[in-house]
């Protein structure tokens, strides 16, 4: 667990985002695509006006947008969200 939040800590800003949290958005949204960079996954974020932010799914090595705003930490280790800033709070670990 240290080594995943050294990992979110190290993740870079995103202008229009709040910074990369531990754990997964609950909620999809209607895109099912998966992206590959995370810079897909920003421009992607940033063109749908439904998606509140997206998680970086592990196992599948991709990023999904996702539309909730609680981000569940009863997740897989290595997951990590980005919020769009509207909708993010930042919680200390």
């Amino acid at each position: 667990m240290e080594e995943t939040l050294k990992k979110i800590n190290d993740m870079p800003s995103l202008s229009g985002f709040g910074r990369p949290q531990y754990g997964c958005i609950v909620g999809s949204t209607l895109d099912k695509r998966e992206y590959k960079t995370l810079s897909e996954a920003q421009h992607a974020a940033e063109s749908d006006p439904h998606c509140t932010g997206f998680t970086w799914l592990p196992k599948r090595k991709k990023y999904k947008m996702r539309s909730g705003t609680i981000v569940n930490t009863d997740c897989k280790p290595q997951d990590y969200s980005y919020l769009k800033i509207n909708y993010h709070m930042d919680y200390d670990f």
